[in-house]
């Protein structure tokens, strides 16, 4: 992983555009998707203190899945995930600077719920090993390549909903209630 600081952020926004000027397609292709999200994320942050963390962030876990919309007939789209502790995030690239969307984990005493599998009426998936995760408002499906990816990615989920939320956790179940 390319970690930047400070003055490497002009060195990093100029060799991007060195890279593009010099058509070389196999680094473009390997490094323009990062430093276009480099690029992304200043023009939106005021200070380096704001970016710092959008590019060098761990999460709980990641990887690609499948995902359906939520009326569940739409068909299943490949995604990158992440999960930030209740955060769970998708991406279209794992480069790309803003997820497409996101889906608030809580707890189990909120109604919260993993179950492995999908539900036996879905259809449209390339991935066999589904993931259903049940909110107090709707349901949530995706499908893993492997069972092995199921795995993980269920104990994560379970790990998050079997801890109680804290206090500031409601707040921001209400914000992703009342999105637009």
């Amino acid at each position: 992983l390319i970690q930047i600081r400070g003055k490497d952020i002009v060195i990093a926004i100029s060799s991007y555009l060195a890279l593009n000027a010099n058509d070389s397609p196999d680094i473009i292709h390997l490094l323009c998707p990062f430093l276009h999200r480099i690029i992304s994320l200043i023009s939106r942050s005021s200070s380096l203190l704001q970016l710092v963390p959008k590019l060098t962030r761990s999460f709980m876990k990641e990887g690609f899945m499948e995902k359906t919309g939520p009326k569940h007939t739409e068909g299943f789209k490949k995604r990158w995930f992440t999960m930030d502790d209740r955060r769970l995030m998708y991406f279209k690239d794992p480069l790309d600077a803003y997820a497409r969307g996101e889906v608030f984990i809580g707890s189990k005493e909120n109604s919260y719920t993993v179950l492995s599998g999908l539900p036996s009426s879905t259809q449209g998936h390339h991935w066999s090993h589904g993931i259903t995760i049940v909110t107090p408002d709707r349901k949530f499906l995706f499908a893993c390549e492997t069972e092995a990816e199921q795995r993980d990615w269920i104990s994560a989920f379970q790990r998050v909903i079997n801890r109680p939320m804290r206090p500031q956790e409601y707040a921001v179940e209400a914000h992703f209630k009342h999105k637009p």
